[in-house]
């Protein structure tokens, strides 16, 4: 069993007999350990975690020496991305993107980007936005002539993703790694105490072109000078392994050979 990361799930793997491993660059024991009145839920969270056979810890993890102090083995695996399946063209053509515009994704998934103005876009001609649903199906009306409105997510949103210059987001592990592996600029802002945050706000500038903006000029539509300034980086992309899919794939499997055969009735 392969879990990303629920505790239960490394439970019930041991009570059926079968070998578990965990797989995150966090663990929710270190998360909910910044509230002391969660102590409770910490405890019931390392109960969960101390069953699972090992941790395959993917990179932009914390450095502290207790954040996974409750898992008994622990081996580090290269990150995990998804890559563009169709051509940065092909996907703007679709959209009636022009070629050689500077287009901008915006991409928040659970952040609450609700007060987003998107009309003040109107006035970064030298770009085009793009932006998704929830925050397109609540601006459907006199947008900009640079604002692309979709009324649904994409199925490949990977591609989509991979056709633009830059993606404006809250940082998740799947958005960073994804915009590293395509090789798409970040502007990010924050997302409330979330510990992992601080992490991915340390590294990603260092291995890729991102900057910070702050969430109120975010959500005032006040991105061109940002833009600009991320854009205008004289910065270079890390070059970093990225094939922690076949990685992991591989550990699981020697760790189902190694493990005992479970005959169930």
């Amino acid at each position: 069993m392969l879990g990303d990361i629920p505790p239960l799930a490394f439970a019930a793997a041991a009570r059926a007999g079968l070998p578990a491993a965990a797989l995150g660059n966090f663990s929710w024991d270190w998360i909910y350990a910044a509230w002391p009145e969660f102590q409770q839920v910490v405890d019931a969270v390392k109960a969960g975690y101390a069953y699972a056979d090992v941790l395959y810890r993917l990179p932009f993890h914390s450095t502290v020496a207790d954040a996974f102090a409750a898992f008994a083995r622990i081996e580090d695996v290269p990150l995990i991305v998804r890559r563009a399946a169709r051509p940065r063209c092909q996907v703007r053509a679709e959209l009636g993107l022009a070629g050689q515009a500077r287009v901008v994704l915006l991409s928040f998934g659970g952040f609450a980007a609700h007060g987003l103005d998107i009309r003040a876009l109107g006035k970064w001609a030298d770009y085009t936005f793009v932006v998704t649903p929830p925050v397109a199906l609540l601006n459907t009306t006199d947008l900009p002539a640079n604002v692309v409105a979709l009324n649904h997510s994409p199925a490949d949103y990977v591609s989509l993703l991979g056709a633009c210059d830059v993606v404006v987001t809250k940082l998740g592990y799947g958005i960073v790694a994804d915009c590293l592996a395509n090789r798409v600029a970040v502007l990010f802002t924050d997302r409330g105490p979330f510990r992992e945050y601080d992490v991915l706000a340390e590294q990603l500038p260092r291995l890729g072109h991102a900057q910070y903006i702050p969430r109120d000029e975010l959500l005032a539509g006040q991105l061109g000078p940002r833009l600009d300034a991320l854009l205008d980086l004289d910065a270079v992309w890390a070059d970093l392994p990225m094939n922690g899919a076949s990685v992991v794939a591989a550990r699981v499997l020697d760790l189902h050979k190694t493990s005992k055969e479970v005959t169930f009735r």
